[in-house]
């Protein structure tokens, strides 16, 4: 009976479903879900429960549920549908509460709204001035609305989120409800049937939960979206106070009075805190150490001892942070003493010069860094000790069955953590307010150095640039060296140097060209003037300054030495560039090959020679490499050696080799090749060569020789052209043939050649 009854409302379920008008996403929420029966056929579409009546109705279905789970408690399907609608419950509180807070916010936003559309301040308003207190505590509410806004934005972000979440989840779901229905629907009438009406009403009701999640989920987006519209409204409601008081705060003497008593009071309070502080961590300490030699003379270290010792440590940790905490306030109350007056001075229009100005302006900047460091360090302390106190929490709940002692300590400990943890959270609170004031006087300080006049800020400009040029580095031999004076030496060597070049370029592009100077030579003198005009502009920019030239005899002795110890290599070089100078074994211009370099010389010079490489690279050789080192010098070559070998086959008739080679010498005394080569050598030794020379394993090798005059390569390139078009041409007229490499087989029935094989006795036998 029971079965037939959960059959008949599972039923009576599935057509109440199935007779639901559906919304445009197609969805039905939880609260919904059985509110219509198989025989409501109505045409109309009923308004949509509200969420008072979902939460009836759910709440009926829960007791029913509950009374299945209480008949049979080894249901698991009474049980999913007991846990079901006990979250649908939760949901559903949740969107009253959310529509609650949604009413709030709507109502709120209207104030506001109206607030700022209402009449002007000015007229509701009186236009009297207003203390620096009370308008100091309008723009703190100000800042924190503002620094609340961006939490809002992050709240607004979340519910995004969130809903995008849930109604991701609300399709799956949807899916999984349509898979289960399409299989009840195939096998309805089979074994089956039972469990797949369980699935279908299982699906639905986590689909009907999904779809009330995402109807919470859209609710508290809307309550974020009225947060963010009623944040920006009260913020803006504050700068438009904000901005209609400022021209009327005043701040007077009688006020800074105030602050500065206030101020009193506190240092009077640190200062006993102090002595406070500094007794405990005394006494403490003196536990410590005695709890510290009961431990060590312990021979089986009981628990309790051991958290006695760290419970003594614990608290005079937190004696000393506490006086740590004093003694920061008493610097924090200075600094605020300095800035209240200084903030004072500048509001109540006293003269102050620009200098004066930009001194507090960088002295209170820098208060702000120290306490922005001072803030990091106490936020990192504060985290250290929460974990410290996690430890401590789960020493106390292992201890929770020990003795008395033990738990005494270990709560004592906790009590230090969390008193350590309240004083650092003082000082952040401390700070942040030092920080207000110092960002304020900063502000100020600002505006009263743009309010200066053109005038004034170039009066002070050029007082400060005066101040600046005769400020005094040091002195030497009663002479004041300044900054000017160094300026003007700079000024005087780097005229010199411009100088010292234009004078060594006209002598090497002017004077030395009449008398027909070689390259080299001009490049040596070039820079010896270059070099030498550079040490009479030092001197003088040096002489200029005040620095006396006797300082550099010790210089010089001090130079002395350190060429002699560290300074080898760069005098070796030096000299080996004043003998490759003097004997120049190469010169500007020329083709040199130097270990693995072949490129033009571009430029000798006192510690290194400088080659252009065929690749267009600049190679720096230091001189002695080129000294001690062999140089082949292919600019100074006379002649251009060519000498080739032109293999030939061996089936070459010996008649034909000797025509070859005769043509050959022949070819090189026709006109047009042979000027260049003998004649214009003009030593008869050294004519050209040709003779067939050897034999080689793939062909008749005939060796040519000669040697190309003048040495110019690419004429010598065109030249070893012709050479090479006129033999191609004489070994076609003559039928030679270019041999190249290959192997011959020979065969043993070749009647050409008779192959033979003998057998000695040895392999005979």
């Amino acid at each position: 009976m029971i079965l037939c009854r959960r059959t008949v409302h599972r039923a009576a379920i599935v057509a109440a479903l199935f007779l639901l008008p559906h919304a445009a996403s197609g969805q039905t929420s939880f609260g919904s879900l059985l509110t219509q029966t198989a025989t409501n056929t109505t045409p109309t579409t009923p308004a949509p429960p509200s969420v008072a009546q979902k939460r009836a109705e759910n709440a009926q279905r829960l007791r029913v549920a509950e009374r299945k789970v209480e008949s049979d408690p080894a249901d698991p399907t009474a049980a999913a549908e007991l846990s079901a609608y006990k979250t649908a419950e939760t949901v559903l509180a949740q969107q009253e509460a959310v529509d609650q807070q949604v009413k709030d916010l709507q109502a709120r936003k209207e104030e506001l709204q109206a607030e700022l559309k209402g009449p002007a301040a000015e007229t509701t308003e009186p236009a009297k001035a207003i203390s620096f207190v009370e308008f100091d505590r309008l723009v703190n509410r100000l800042a924190a609305e503002q620094a609340r806004t961006e939490l809002v934005h992050s709240k607004l972000r979340a519910a995004k989120a969130a809903l995008e979440q849930a109604q991701v989840a609300l399709n799956t779901h949807e899916q999984e409800r349509r898979k289960a229905e399409e299989a009840f629907e195939a096998d309805k009438e089979g074994p089956d049937a039972a469990e797949l009406a369980a699935a279908v009403d299982e699906a639905k009701r986590a689909s009907a939960l999904a779809a009330d999640t995402v109807e919470l989920r859209k609710k508290e987006l809307k309550r974020e979206e009225l947060a963010e519209a009623v944040q920006g409204l009260s913020v803006e409601l504050l700068q438009g106070k904000v901005d209609r008081y400022q021209p009327l705060v005043v701040f007077t003497e009688t006020e800074l009075q105030e602050q500065l008593k206030k101020l009193k009071t506190q240092e009077e309070s640190a200062h006993a805190a102090l002595k406070k502080d500094d007794d405990d961590a005394t006494t403490h300490a003196r536990n410590w150490a005695l709890a510290k030699r009961r431990l060590a003379a312990s021979d089986d270290k009981p628990a309790a001892l051991v958290e006695e010792v760290e419970a003594w440590h614990r608290a005079r940790e937190n004696a000393l942070d506490q006086k740590n905490a004093a003694l920061d306030q008493l610097a924090q109350i200075e600094q605020l003493r300095t800035a209240w007056t200084r903030l004072y001075q500048v509001m109540s229009g006293a003269a102050h010069s620009p200098n004066e100005l930009a001194t507090w302006k960088d002295e209170t900047a820098a208060v702000l860094r120290n306490l922005i460091g001072s803030t990091q360090a106490n936020l990192l302390r504060i985290d250290e000790l929460r974990n410290e106190l996690a430890t401590v929490l789960a020493k106390a709940d292992a201890a929770k069955e020990g003795p008395e002692d033990l738990r005494r300590f270990i709560d004592s400990q906790r009590g230090s953590i969390e008193a350590m943890i309240r004083t650092h959270e003082g000082q952040l609170a401390s700070i942040d307010a030092s920080r207000r004031l110092h960002g304020k006087l900063r502000a100020e300080l600002g505006r009263g150095i743009n309010l200066l006049s053109p005038t004034q800020w170039l009066r002070d400009a050029w007082a400060w640039v005066v101040w600046l040029w005769e400020y005094e580095l040091g002195e030497r031999e009663n002479l004041s060296i300044t900054v000017g004076k160094i300026v003007r030496a700079i000024f005087v060597f780097a005229v010199g140097w411009i100088i010292s070049r234009i004078v060594s370029r006209f002598f090497a592009h002017r004077l030395l060209k009449r008398f027909n100077f070689s390259k080299d030579a001009t490049a040596v003198i070039r820079s010896v003037i270059f070099y030498t005009l550079i040490v009479v502009a030092a001197l003088v920019a040096l002489r200029s300054a005040n620095v006396p030239l006797t300082a550099f005899t010790i210089l010089g002795g001090a130079m002395a030495i350190g060429i002699g110890f560290g300074s080898q290599t760069l005098v070796n070089n030096f000299i080996s560039g004043l003998i490759m100078l003097a004997e120049r074994p190469v010169r500007i211009g020329e083709r040199v090959l130097f270990g693995n370099y072949d490129g033009v010389i571009e430029d000798v010079g006192f510690r290194c020679t400088k080659i252009r490489t065929l690749a267009d690279h600049l190679v720096t050789v230091p001189n002695s490499n080129l000294i001690n080192d062999t140089i082949e010098n292919v600019g100074r070559r006379r002649t251009i050696r060519r000498m080739m070998n032109l293999g030939i086959t061996y089936d070459t008739p010996r008649e034909r080799i000797t025509q070859t080679v005769n043509a050959i010498r022949e070819l090189l005394e026709e006109p047009g090749i042979r000027e260049p080569i003998h004649p214009m050598v003009g030593w008869d030794k050294f004519p050209p060569r040709v003779f067939f020379q050897d034999y080689l394993a793939d062909n008749l090798n005939i060796f040519v020789i000669y040697w190309y005059a003048p040495a110019d390569y690419w004429e010598y390139m065109a030249h070893a052209e012709k050479v090479n078009l006129r033999i191609f041409e004489e070994f076609e007229r003559l039928g030679v043939s270019f041999a190249f490499p290959s192997r011959t087989v020979y065969l043993a029935n070749d009647s050409a050649r008779d192959l033979r094989m003998q057998l000695s006795k040895e392999d005979a036998a």
